[in-house]
């Protein structure tokens, strides 16, 4: 009996030293085993905290990088570039379709000599558009679903060569880098939603805006009465009457709200008025109603 129990316990102190040993193996970090990873490790290490933060806001759950498998001479061309000059990281949206192309032929600059269509824009010169840290929202805009690149930009501060026009390779505007030298920039990850709500996507959402109101729905305030008016902008107000039952005429006051682009403006007849000397006001309110009947609407 006294053996069983010996045996016993030198398996269970075997077993315990097995995983605390396997324990230590998961916690160790990842050596890098070239240049390459070496810089990937130094993005993580300087700026996945800020990053995954962000990226959680902007997709609303938790988030996960995966390291993006980019062609070797696309490697070697970046790594031979960095000098004195600083490594920014940067966000690029695209649609998701793009990405094995992205990781075979690198981010490109649209023109002839790459085959690569301008798609959506050039506001400030045909280059390849990034946007800082800080700005991911403008990256996801552009983005099919939420999977984003993660990319080093390198800025060593260097003008463009002719014939390219006397610009920075590395343009900076507000929270967005246009870079104008493929070899500035290299995807490092591709970052993508878990779909699992995260704790940083629970901050408090800001108010929500009425849908479109479809032609057949009947013209109504939204809920809450005077508290919802509050927070809508008047675009006009007056005075006109309404025929109660009876044939009654009886003068009440009529304000005009917008909204929101999307659902446009709605009239509210707030209350009646007992005054009938208000009619007076009612030609110069029917006249204002004109001129804002003709003004043309904002699209959203």
């Amino acid at each position: 009996m006294r053996a069983e129990e010996s045996a016993q316990a030198w398996l269970d102190a075997r077993q315990e030293d097995a995983k605390a040993a396997s324990a230590k193996t998961a916690k160790a970090p990842k050596v890098p085993k070239n240049a390459w990873e070496a810089l990937q490790a130094r993005f993580l290490d300087e700026h996945g905290g800020a990053v995954r933060e962000e990226l959680e806001r902007v997709f609303g759950s938790s988030v996960k990088f995966e390291p993006a498998p980019v062609a070797p001479p696309l490697r070697q061309r970046f790594l031979a570039k960095l000098g004195s000059g600083q490594v920014i990281p940067a966000y690029h949206g695209t649609k998701t379709s793009n990405f094995d192309n992205i990781f075979a032929r690198g981010l490109c600059v649209p023109g002839t000599d790459t085959g690569v269509r301008v798609a959506n824009g050039s506001a400030n010169g045909v280059g390849i558009y990034t946007a800082r840290l800080g700005n991911a929202t403008t990256s996801r805009g552009y983005a099919s679903e939420p999977r984003m690149l993660l990319c080093a930009v390198y800025d060593d501060g260097k003008q463009c060569t002719p014939p390219a026009p006397p610009r920075p390779v590395v343009l900076h505007v507000n929270q967005v880098m246009v870079i104008f030298d493929q070899a500035h920039v290299i995807p490092l990850f591709h970052a993508s939603s878990t779909g699992v709500v995260s704790k940083t996507s629970s901050s408090p959402s800001p108010l929500a805006l009425p849908r479109a109101r479809p032609r057949s729905e009947p013209l109504s305030l939204p809920a809450h009465g005077a508290d919802a008016r509050a927070r809508m902008r008047v675009v006009s107000r007056g005075f006109t009457t309404r025929t109660r039952a009876g044939g009654k005429k009886v003068a009440v006051d009529v304000i005009v709200y917008r909204l929101s682009r999307s659902y446009g403006i709605i009239k509210a007849i707030v209350k009646a008025s007992a005054p009938i000397q208000r009619l007076q006001k009612v030609d110069a309110f029917l006249t204002r109603r004109g001129a804002l009947k003709r003004r043309s609407r904002p699209t959203a």
